[in-house]
């Protein structure tokens, strides 16, 4: 049957090709139908590489962006020193005095016995780089030393934690004559420090021990030499150590000067 002939005005639609189907309109006030994907040839033409960074930190809104920044306070750091740890903050300055003015009956080990020592000290403290030393007294046992040190002190919380239950050693050498010959070990003295860790571990006590007439006194009495080798006692130190001000250790060596002793 022949196609009627469009109305005037209006435009004709297509004849669908032989064998095809003609496609419908779309309706009024709708949108056609995109052509499906699989009727579009696909060719790949490479890879897409994805990578991804995430940033901890406050959100904030940009010209309808969304964007991450860092928190300025986040990004500020503790002091450090030059090995890149936290700087310790000294809690006071102190002064710390070391007093040895003799030592009695030294001997030397067994090996050498009836033999006259020619001692001198070295004394290995926590607050000093090098290690400071005596003058050698010359075929005596009773060394009359007379060694004095004072030496700065900057309380801090890792120099308290060091002083726990820790000691500081002094040794007691032999100088033998020649100079292929080594110096001879005598003994050692262990002097416990963990009375300035108690008299200054928290502010209050620190207050206390720093208002009164004299320092906090770790050590004072004869302390045995003892010899690392053999554990035998090779005699005896007279030691007086002590931890405070300036005004402190000055008032100390004023009751020493008055008890005789030569400072």
């Amino acid at each position: 049957t022949a196609r009627p002939e469009p109305l005037k005005g209006t435009t004709a639609r297509p004849e669908p090709l032989k064998g095809t189907t003609a496609r419908p309109e779309p309706l009024k006030g709708t949108t056609a139908r995109p052509e499906p994907l699989t009727s579009r040839e696909e060719h790949i033409i490479g890879n897409l590489e994805v990578s991804f960074q995430f940033m901890i930190g406050k959100q904030q809104q940009h010209h309808g962006e969304e964007e991450l920044t860092v928190d300025p306070v986040e990004q500020q750091q503790r002091p450090t020193d030059p090995e890149g740890l936290p700087t310790d903050k000294p809690l006071t300055v102190l002064q710390l005095m070391l007093f040895i003015p003799e030592g009695v009956d030294i001997t030397l080990p067994s090996s050498c016995p009836g033999a006259k020592p020619n001692p001198y000290l070295v004394c290995k403290l926590f607050c000093v780089g090098p290690h400071p030393r005596s003058v050698v007294h010359w075929s005596t046992s009773r060394p009359l030393f007379g060694f004095k040190e004072v030496y700065p002190v900057n309380l801090t919380s890792s120099l308290l934690e060091k002083l726990c239950n820790k000691f500081v050693v002094v040794e007691v050498w032999n100088k033998t004559l020649g100079t292929t010959t080594e110096d001879e070990l005598i003994g050692l003295v262990k002097l416990s420090v963990h009375q300035f860790y108690v008299a200054f571990v928290d502010q209050s006590s620190m207050n206390l021990c720093l208002s009164a007439e004299l320092p906090v006194v770790a050590a004072d009495a004869y302390s045995p030499v003892i010899n690392p080798f053999s554990g035998a006692r090779c005699g005896d130190l007279a030691v007086l150590m002590a931890m405070g001000n300036t005004s402190q250790l000055l008032q100390l060596q004023r009751q020493l000067a008055a008890g005789g002793y030569v400072l």
